[in-house]
């Protein structure tokens, strides 16, 4: 309905109004803690631990939104979130830094809970307005939130737009406890008509087989459609994308004092966000660009890689536009994944099936394996103890690896249409 769209948009908007975020890093070294007197060490004591935390918070997200529901994540990961913030402000050594990582995992954990609860209680005909929708606005709330930082930057302290971000983080607990769904497995919200109970099996099962757990159903629904491709493709795309949001300021920084300019991070970080808010949401409605998810899945990655070598190899000016390049690529296909997906899950059974728990495995299994291919890169990285993210070479080989993906995708494809090909010349022989 459209007041379950109403709920989901104003949460999305209010949990990533953050006019802080783009400046965290020259926060943090401003700040003169002991351990984190440079960019490296930043990247290697602090943001390192919120990488390694991810997959420890998914797995444990996951159990509990499969006892308590999708929705308690949802909240839990909101108070995450400002607990994060809290402590970034009044932290005064590297030990609490890190806790504030740590609790940045089970935030970002929570934004997974919340990607499959915003289509409970949505029929599967609004899947992609509520997938675009939430996606779009939260990307607008990015947009705005850094044109705003970047404007009060100078005048008001790093202090103050840290302290902004919480109150929007508040707002946004509070809106947390009255989205819908709720309950252990989410068995309020349902997000496709459901058959009369004596079409449910003859077990009587809330999960219309007898013969499986949950996570069996999990499992078949892994099968459906595209879901694995997709999957598979979210295990590397996710990965980069983390490792760049979380690392990028560490490059712009050696790039700003290289060049000797001003920090314009908000004005980028703002266009990044613009380019792919106006991007998912002019899309909102456009049926033909899920016809065409072979082509997004190979452009993708595609477009990303080539975005990160000019990350790693150009001037800050290059730099920048190679940011709100890759970050529109990521989010117009982060919105059209949940959707196909939703899709394919909600189409696997049409009764008594808990989806929005079957939804939100999948997309977790997908970031957890993510984030496990995420954390091998960090751990290599550190493992060369004169490499860092403040490199280039870092981003060269991260767009190599996503050129490589783009490529098997690619592949994939072609060998699938030619078969197809070769089979209806012989059933027309």
């Amino acid at each position: 309905s459209l007041h379950h769209v109403a709920l989901y948009t104003l949460y999305a908007f209010l949990l990533f109004f953050k006019p802080s975020e783009a400046f965290l890093v020259d926060f943090l070294l401003s700040r003169n803690i002991e351990g984190v007197d440079s960019e490296k060490d930043l990247s290697r004591s602090v943001l390192a631990v919120f990488t390694y935390s991810r997959m420890p918070a998914l797995l444990l997200c996951l159990l509990l939104c499969r006892v308590c529901g999708c929705k308690a994540v949802v909240v839990l990961g909101s108070l995450c979130g400002l607990g994060m913030t809290f402590l970034t402000i009044t932290a005064g050594s590297l030990p609490v830094l890190q806790l504030s990582q740590l609790l940045a995992a089970f935030a970002f954990a929570g934004h997974i809970a919340f990607d499959a609860l915003q289509f409970s209680g949505v029929t599967a005909e609004g899947f992609q307005i509520v997938s675009h929708f939430t996606k779009g606005f939260t990307l607008a709330s990015c947009c705005v939130s850094s044109l705003l930082g970047q404007f009060l930057r100078n005048s008001v302290g790093g202090s103050t737009l840290f302290a902004i971000t919480m109150a929007f983080e508040g707002l946004a607990c509070i809106v947390a406890l009255l989205l819908p769904g709720g309950g252990g497995g989410d068995r309020g919200g349902e997000v496709a008509p459901q058959r009369p109970d004596s079409a449910q099996g003859q077990g009587g099962s809330r999960w219309g087989s007898a013969k499986g757990s949950p996570f069996f159903e999990v499992w078949q629904s892994m099968w459906k459609g595209q879901v694995f491709l997709w999957v598979l493709l979210w295990v590397f795309c996710y990965a980069a994308h983390d490792l760049v949001l979380t690392n990028w300021q560490i490059l712009a920084e050696v790039k700003l004092e290289q060049y000797s300019m001003r920090n314009l991070n908000g004005y980028m970080w703002s266009a990044g966000y613009m380019v792919s808010a106006v991007l998912t949401l002019v899309t909102s409605s456009c049926k033909g660009l899920y016809a065409y998810c072979p082509f997004i899945m190979v452009g993708a990655p595609l477009i990303m890689g080539l975005a990160l070598f000019g990350m790693g190899l150009s001037t800050i000016a290059s730099f920048y536009s190679s940011f709100v390049f890759f970050q529109a690529a990521f989010q117009l296909t982060a919105a059209v994944r949940n959707a196909s997906i939703a899709r394919d899950v909600g189409a696997t059974r049409e009764g008594g099936v808990d989806r929005v728990f079957v939804l939100s495995a999948i997309l977790w299994a997908a970031s957890g394996a993510g984030v496990g291919f995420e954390a091998m890169i960090q751990g290599l990285i550190q493992s060369v103890a004169s490499l860092s993210f403040a490199d280039e070479v870092v981003w060269v080989a991260l767009g190599v690896i996503l050129s490589v993906v783009s490529f098997f995708f690619a592949s994939f494809f072609l060998v699938c249409r030619v078969k197809r090909e070769r089979r209806k010349r012989r059933r027309g022989i």
